[in-house]
């Protein structure tokens, strides 16, 4: 919580994984910001679906119990978990809803906002998806386990050429990882 405490200060909304982990981890690292900021959990943002069970989200009743502090109204569609199934989610599908996260996000009106997601759906967003380019390899690489990363993002090119670019925001020491 000390090390992110800094990169957070101007942050107006928390965006999370609905995954009970992307949630503490949340509630963990930046407990000053998730208790005076609103905090939605959004379906998108969800780890690679599949396979693993730690990938399966909980009920979204139960969700609502445990996290009070945390909107799961508007972003996740079904009180049970539709997305999970036994097969692992191809990594296109998986990056299309990252780019359609990428949307929401550049949509909202807060100009930063803390996403509090998983690596892999981050990793096949970032170097898997047509319109979406990380300008430089600290950005395209692969995260760590509760990593924050401040980037950009920025719209590039017109009509269905449009794509985001994310550039990373930080010198190099300054990349925390708790």
């Amino acid at each position: 919580a000390k090390q992110v405490e800094a990169a957070v200060t101007s942050v107006r909304l928390v965006v999370v994984s609905p995954l009970s982990r992307a949630i503490d981890t949340a509630l963990l690292t930046m407990p000053e910001l998730t208790k005076n900021t609103p905090m939605i959990a959004h379906d998108d943002l969800r780890e690679r679906s599949g396979w693993l069970l730690n990938a399966k989200r909980r009920p979204r009743s139960e969700l609502a119990l445990r996290y009070p502090s945390c909107d799961f109204t508007s972003n996740l569609p079904t009180e049970e978990d539709k997305l999970w199934t036994e097969e692992l989610e191809p990594t296109d599908r998986c990056a299309e809803r990252g780019y359609r996260l990428l949307h929401w996000l550049a949509a909202r009106p807060e100009p930063e906002i803390a996403v509090v997601g998983h690596g892999g759906l981050f990793h096949f967003t970032l170097n898997e998806h047509p319109q979406v380019r990380a300008s430089d390899a600290r950005t395209a690489a692969r995260f760590g386990n509760c990593e924050l990363r401040t980037c950009i993002m920025t719209w590039q090119g017109e009509g269905s050429l449009r794509t985001f670019a994310l550039q990373n925001a930080e010198p190099a020491s300054s990349t925390a990882e708790c």
